[in-house]
């Protein structure tokens, strides 16, 4: 059996041990234990060894073993570690360095294919080469600019794949559990409130091909955006903007945060102190889970409203963004339909 693993000169990882299905890992400072279903062997290191260094353990969920969620489930911490932190990469030929911004998700990976490493090296050496040579002919050069721009096309994956485009949900807060995102249709804010049974609080999730969402709120028919990407910008309803939705544990609770264009800020809620819902920097009450309802969105239901001039984005009517549309009818997103 060949084993590919990364080169003893990558000093931020380290394949510890193996055995009996999972393997034992250090990315930077932190040590995680996760499934490795072609760890057939014996682990070398004893149980006991394991839990005295591991910060985190993954534990598989209610989908492991079916089609499609295999590697669903939790993380289990065992020592304080933050959600997300950087390694660097120094690899074994001069000039390849770079970082890499690694997080627990909920299908056990942190970001980074290890055993990739080899083909990281094997490009880098390859375009070295090119370069020493003289560089690249134009042409060569258009046609790797035209394969990076189809590769920029494509479709994304992230945690809105796991969503029903044709469903509405509702946005429920983890930490403050009596509290859903609702749309106060006279001053167009999103604020928290307890569980009702109106259009306010039901939210379609449109995905955009990087993985990125528009939500609109069904009883508006417009979007939620803020205004900039600073703290403490309000969440407002009125036209498109495009939001990362991202799993966290904060202070704990484990939930989807989501994130603005910059990154730095996700909604957030405390109605002691703020009457509808803002941005901060990833506190507490930044988790949210996104509750299926049975309400269906129908093709009416796909029109934004108020976009800006010379926007060009195009959605089918099950709320999917379209880059190359076929023929069919589509809403782009100032509310107009499209026939193609």
């Amino acid at each position: 059996m060949t084993i590919e693993s990364p080169g003893t000169f990558w000093k931020d990882y380290e394949l510890i041990d193996s055995g009996n299905f999972e393997k034992l890992e250090r990315f930077g400072s932190y040590i995680m234990a996760r499934p490795e279903p072609k760890a057939l062997w014996d682990k070398s290191l004893s149980d006991g060894e394991w839990n005295r260094l591991i910060h985190t353990r993954f534990k598989t969920g209610a989908g492991f073993g079916k089609a499609g969620k295999e590697d669903s489930g939790t993380w289990e911490r065992r020592k304080k570690m933050d959600d997300q932190w950087y390694i660097r990469y120094n690899g074994a030929q001069e000039g390849l360095n770079f970082s890499l911004r690694l997080g627990l998700t909920s299908f056990k990976h942190v970001g980074v294919f290890p055993e990739q490493s080899s083909n990281w090296e094997y490009i880098y050496k390859q375009t070295k080469a090119l370069v020493e040579k003289g560089g690249v002919s134009e042409k060569t050069y258009k046609e790797y600019v035209e394969k990076y721009n189809q590769f920029l096309g494509m479709e994304r994956t992230g945690v809105a794949d796991s969503f029903e485009p044709g469903y509405y949900y509702r946005i429920h807060n983890v930490w403050f559990s009596q509290y859903y995102a609702t749309a106060n249709t006279s001053s167009n804010q999103v604020e928290p409130k307890t569980k009702n049974n109106d259009d306010t609080q039901l939210w379609q999730v449109v995905k955009n091909n990087d993985a990125t969402v528009i939500l609109i709120n069904k009883a508006t028919q417009t979007a939620a955006y803020i205004s900039s990407d600073a703290t403490d910008q309000m969440v407002r309803l009125g036209k498109p903007y495009d939001w990362t939705l991202e799993e966290r544990t904060l202070d704990g609770k484990t939930g989807i945060c989501i994130i603005d264009g910059k990154g730095g800020n996700s909604w957030y809620v405390n109605a002691d102190v703020w009457g509808y819902i803002l941005m901060k920097p990833f506190w507490g009450a930044s988790t949210w889970t996104f509750e299926k309802t049975e309400e269906v969105v129908t093709g009416l239901d796909q029109v934004l409203t108020n976009g800006q001039a010379g926007d060009t984005k195009l959605y089918d009517l099950g709320g999917r963004q379209i880059t190359t549309p076929a023929h069919g009818v589509y809403i782009n997103d100032r509310g107009e339909k499209h026939v193609k």
